[in-house]
């Protein structure tokens, strides 16, 4: 959560509340999985949590700080590119559409590693900007591609899109597409309103749409859990 301490930790425990509900009703291993998702926003927003209380007490170097922020770039970098097309990848029956979000993964695997190795080699840095948290990881040492600087934004934004957002429109989960389109919007108002801020609102919009999580499977199990 990108605007105070008390919205993440808020949102996080909101979050563990749909997903346990999300889990309980979920009726087999594949959908306690999907019923996962929103705890594991809710651990995201926790790390941003105590990123804001450190910033906010001038503190950039303690353990908890530095931890924290590492949190939040783990799932924002290496976790979501990876568990969203595998989680659609697991529920889906369609031969065509498993391909579709197979193709999906790969792109999210090949975004994760060349981040890890970034992150590893460079480190990530977090400062309060405009009533936002602004991550800075720096991608102008580039450690596994050697794109020219211009291309580096653009080409790594369209790697992450094709793995996080088209597997929700690829997939017959219903309801899939709805989380899509709220993704999508957030992208967009994180790109234009708080660029400088951007991984931080972004993963707010995200958050709140998994909520709707648990009325996907609500939905599915009146329909026939498949």
């Amino acid at each position: 959560m990108c605007f105070s301490p008390t919205a993440s930790f808020t949102v996080a425990a909101t979050l563990s509340v749909i997903s346990a509900l999300s889990f309980k009703e979920a009726p087999n291993f594949k959908w306690r999985l999907f019923a996962l998702t929103p705890f594991f926003f809710a651990i995201q927003q926790a790390f941003e949590g105590f990123v804001w209380l450190t910033l906010l007490k001038g503190d950039s170097s303690s353990f908890l700080h530095h931890y924290s922020v590492l949190g939040f770039i783990f799932f924002a970098s290496l976790f979501w590119p990876c568990w969203i097309p595998e989680i659609f990848y697991l529920l889906e029956t369609n031969v065509k559409r498993r391909i579709l979000l197979a193709f999906s993964q790969s792109f999210g695997v090949i975004f994760a590693i060349v981040a890890a190795a970034q992150i590893y080699t460079h480190g990530v840095t977090a400062r309060i900007a405009d009533h936002h948290i602004a991550y800075d990881l720096s991608w102008q040492k580039q450690v596994l591609t050697s794109f020219p600087d211009y291309l580096v934004y653009p080409i790594g934004t369209a790697v992450y899109l094709i793995a996080v957002l088209l597997p929700f429109f690829f997939s017959s989960v219903s309801l899939a597409w709805l989380l899509g389109l709220i993704i999508a919007l957030g992208f967009i108002v994180a790109q234009i309103s708080y660029a400088a801020a951007f991984g931080s609102v972004w993963c707010f919009f995200a958050a709140v749409a998994s909520i709707v999580a648990y009325i996907i499977i609500r939905r599915e199990k009146r329909n026939g859990m498949r």
